[in-house]
């Protein structure tokens, strides 16, 4: 082979090394596709995508504590070895190709169309689908806060880890459920305090709860950002399979309610934990204990 030729094959194998690169650092696998290994590319494709429920469970088997907040480092980690993994992977085979057969470049550019294709199905099935694999989920789910109603237990932008596997909660545990199908708000997961269980009867009359003819002590609301006591619950029993669930926050000039009787098949689970907020110091705290309230 001529020294052009030798140099003609090093240039196209740099370059395209360099592609590989790029395309599996922005989208670990791809690079894999595109130097034609897509079983290794479709192995780290499901690394990438089953990791984060890895993690947590490992956070529900740790439970509260500070060493969530050790564990998001080792998972964002996770996240850069990830992108290392499917750049310098690719480019290095890129570089020096096996002499086995490889596919061609159309064939490689068909397999990530079709992959790309059923990306799209996958994640359309999944969204319009979200509401039933939430409540049917096998996994700890980990939700970002999306209102200030249980503030400051659970802030806004905070992620909680909901344990989809604890569905029988008890009295001051905190839920989070999906909102009733009439509700028009933004948040696709709602979160409050159980009140009430079956069977109970709960009234609040001037911001002062009782349950079964007996006073209910609230600390968390000793630090509400907003103290106004919202309109009055008139006592309510609780019907069967249902919980009285009621936010830190009433606020008196919402058109909603504070309070909701939630079916049972409605919730998605307890929050155990506040999985990651702009707050580091809340990251790994039990929202439903008064210490959690700062």
């Amino acid at each position: 082979m001529s020294q052009n030729c030798k140099s003609d094959l090093w240039t196209a194998r740099r370059a395209k090394s360099l592609v590989a690169a790029v395309l599996g650092f922005l989208w670990p696998g791809w690079g894999h596709f595109y130097v034609g290994y897509p079983v290794r590319g479709l192995l780290l494709i499901g690394s990438v995508a089953l990791a984060p429920f890895f993690f947590d469970l490992a956070r529900l088997a740790l439970g509260p504590g500070p060493w969530i907040l050790r564990l998001n480092y080792i998972e964002s980690t996770t996240r850069l070895l990830f992108c290392a993994i499917g750049a310098l992977g690719p480019m290095r085979l890129a570089r020096n190709p096996s002499n086995r057969l490889r596919p061609s470049g159309l064939t490689t550019i068909l397999i990530m169309l079709i992959y790309t294709a059923l990306s799209g199905l996958l994640h359309d099935f999944l969204w319009w689908n979200r509401k039933s694999l939430e409540r049917h989920s096998p996994v700890p789910r980990s939700f970002l806060m999306r209102g200030s109603d249980m503030e400051p237990s659970v802030n806004y932008c905070d992620e909680y880890l909901a344990n989809v596997w604890s569905k029988h909660p008890v009295h001051r545990e905190i839920v989070a459920f999906q909102p009733d199908p009439d509700y028009r708000g933004e948040q696709e997961q709602k979160v409050a305090r159980v009140a009430g269980l079956p069977g109970d009867t709960v009234q609040i009359h001037n911001g002062k709860m009782t349950r079964n003819g007996s006073n209910v002590d609230e600390p968390w609301r000793l630090k509400v950002r907003y103290p106004d006591n919202g309109p009055d619950l008139p006592p309510t029993t609780v019907p069967a399979g249902h919980y009285l669930c009621v936010q830190d926050q009433r606020f008196p000039m919402y058109a909603t309610p504070y309070w909701e009787l939630v079916p049972k098949e409605r919730l998605l689970g307890q929050v155990v934990l506040i999985s990651n907020s702009v707050d580091y110091e809340r990251v790994g705290l039990d929202p439903a204990r008064p210490e959690a309230v700062r």
